[in-house]
């Protein structure tokens, strides 16, 4: 009889333990707590589908003489930040090999300034993008040539200096001319190529070190002090925007 009567004091403890006003309380704060979308509440936080990455962007700095960082005004369009989250990857329509995504979380990327939707997610500047959108990933808060590791089948590009005849009172004058319409260049970096249906990389039209003819319109001028070194400029393309090389 004490053994029954311990069993049923037992029982109504644990009952009462799993029904306590504080447990339910803490339950229902859980999943009152919800994510916001241009300031607007959504039920859940986002999941981006297939080969969409979300990107916490933020601005390119300049450093004053003081040593304070500041946002450069003269580049009032995002093209960095951080990859906060990432799709299962994107499924081939006819045979269904899943292509991998060349974007990971935590990645610091660089893509195109007119690439992506932007959006606001819980109070801040964000893009959803595809994952070829992003041209490279870097290390730290600015690309880096030793860093910069390139996305799929893109190419980083220095482009060749023009030099182009000036006649002025009769005479001829060769002067150095940064064309930014240069579509020739020395390949500096490479990716590993895009997946094809069966899982493998297309191969790449050039190799490190050879001189590149790419298509009008095609290259993503790279705007930034730590690369434009001496006067250099780059550029990324993509695999297919060669047309020659030697």
């Amino acid at each position: 009889i004490c053994f029954r009567i311990f069993l049923f004091l037992f029982s109504i403890r644990n009952l009462s333990g799993l029904a306590s006003p504080k447990t339910i309380k803490c339950r229902s704060c859980l999943s009152m707590k919800t994510a916001t979308l241009e300031g607007n509440e959504i039920r859940k936080p986002l999941e981006p589908f297939g080969d969409t990455v979300l990107v916490k962007t933020y601005k390119a700095k300049e450093v004053l003489d003081s040593g304070l960082f500041l946002p450069n005004a003269s580049n009032s369009t995002p093209n960095r930040g951080k990859i906060i989250l990432t799709g299962e990857g994107k499924k081939h329509w006819e045979t269904g090999q899943m292509y991998p995504m060349h974007s990971k979380v935590g990645q610091s990327v660089f893509f195109g300034r007119y690439d992506g939707l932007s959006i606001k997610y819980n109070g801040e500047d964000h893009i959803l993008m595809r994952d070829d959108d992003c041209l490279f990933s870097f290390e730290g808060d600015e690309p880096q040539l030793s860093s910069m590791e390139m996305h799929a089948d893109k190419i980083l590009v220095k482009i060749q200096k023009e030099k182009e005849i000036v006649k002025a009172s009769g005479v001829l004058v060769a002067s150095s001319v940064e064309a930014r319409k240069g579509t020739v260049g020395e390949v500096i970096k490479m990716g590993p190529g895009k997946i094809a249906p069966n899982g493998k990389s297309f191969p790449m039209h050039c190799e490190i070190g050879d001189i590149v003819k790419f298509r009008d319109f095609s290259a993503e001028w790279l705007d930034t002090d730590e690369l434009n070194v001496d006067g250099d400029e780059y550029v990324v393309i993509k695999n297919t925007d060669v047309m020659a090389k030697w």
